[in-house]
């Protein structure tokens, strides 16, 4: 058998950052295509780290209900991906974050 990979058509996401629930700062949305869902999640967080290094946040609480992208990404197996959003992501880990 092969492995079934979750296919999503095109639309556009939008994510907010937030602080304290409801004090808005900034957003960004990115068109994505028909792409695999740990890609697209991917992503997403590394949008949202690069925002929030240029907006000069150095402590944030990252969420992601994604557990394989979750443990890929502390269990060290960025290393062995293929993935350029995983090295790109670890790379902004890296950074001087509090």
């Amino acid at each position: 058998m092969g492995q079934c990979h979750q296919i999503v058509p095109t639309i556009l996401l939008v994510e907010c950052l937030d602080i304290q629930m409801q004090n808005w700062l900034c957003g960004y949305s990115m068109m994505i295509g028909k792409d695999t869902i740990f890609r697209i999640e991917a992503r997403s967080i590394l949008e949202g780290l690069r925002i929030a290094w240029e907006k000069e946040f150095r402590q944030l609480d990252l969420e992601c209900d994604n557990a394989l992208l979750v443990e890929s990404l502390l269990d060290g197996g960025v290393a062995n991906s293929k993935m350029v959003e995983l090295h790109l992501i670890h790379q902004l880990l890296c950074r001087s974050w509090k």
